[in-house]
């Protein structure tokens, strides 16, 4: 599910400020019972409007608790490719 939506600028520099706000990492902050929840409802306000309608909040909140192994890598390269410089500029 996660591949088939990118992770939007707004989105990535909520999480990092996130982040840096709790003094923690992406992957202490997935495995910690209370900023777990507090991530995904970051990641599905950048969803699009359908998909949060069809997939709420508490069950995206779920499934990433569940899968937070797996999520970890994806979004951890996500945010990692915002703070690469694009090519072709300087």
């Amino acid at each position: 599910m996660m591949q088939q939506f990118e992770i939007g600028n707004y989105t990535k520099k909520q999480i990092n400020e996130y982040l840096q706000a709790k003094q923690t990492t992406l992957q202490e902050a997935m495995n910690n019972e209370i900023q777990n929840p507090e991530i995904a409802a970051i990641l599905h306000s950048g969803f699009p409007k359908m998909v949060q309608k069809i997939y709420s909040l508490n069950k995206f909140q779920t499934f990433f608790w569940e899968k937070r192994e797996l999520l970890e890598g994806y979004i951890l390269g996500r945010l990692n490719e915002a703070l690469q410089p694009k090519k072709g500029k300087k």
